[in-house]
């Protein structure tokens, strides 16, 4: 069993959300979002990010074909 369950490595070439991460430091932690204006379903967010706060993602299978990543933020 891995940090992200029984299930096996979160595969990279689909979107992985934010509050997938494994380990958090600093202030930053997740949180549930209930659907309304910005968004129509239930959600969840990694929130209260300050400088030098960081998330890490492990067990992230690659796979063949993935050569970069792509990331969103919003403030």
């Amino acid at each position: 069993m891995t940090t992200q369950g029984i299930s096996g490595p979160l595969p990279a070439a689909q979107t992985i959300e934010a509050w997938r991460a494994c380990l958090l430091s600093g202030q930053v932690h997740s949180e549930a979002m209930q659907p309304g204006a910005h968004c129509l379903n239930f959600s969840e967010h990694l929130t209260m990010i300050h400088d030098c706060d960081w998330a890490a993602y492990k067990y992230i299978d690659s796979g063949p074909g993935v050569t970069a990543f792509q990331a969103h933020a919003a403030t």
